[in-house]
């Protein structure tokens, strides 16, 4: 499930720039399940989608939400797991 806020008609730069962003997370989701970085069990944080806009993630039990928010945040990531891949990790979301 993802959940985001209602957009207005008038914002498409950042309609566009979520739906890449959730596209993303649909793959990032799917590397998750295949166990890519490891066994990820927990994620949550913040990462910025640009000067004025960011997303907050967390994932749990198997399912990723998403919810927009209309304010910049430092991009911070919570990862809990067992036999983590940092390298992989590191480069998927830098």
């Amino acid at each position: 499930m993802i959940i985001l806020r209602e957009l207005k008609k008038e914002d498409l730069n950042s309609l566009k720039v979520l739906l890449d962003e959730l596209n993303n997370a649909l793959k990032l989701k799917q590397e998750i399940k295949s166990k890519t970085y490891g066994d990820i069990i927990r994620m949550k944080g913040f990462l910025s989608l640009n000067e004025n806009t960011s997303m907050r993630v967390d994932y749990v039990l198997s399912q990723i939400y998403i919810t927009e928010k209309s304010s910049k945040s430092e991009n911070v990531l919570v990862i809990i797991g067992k036999d983590l891949n940092t390298d992989e990790l590191k480069e998927a979301f830098k």
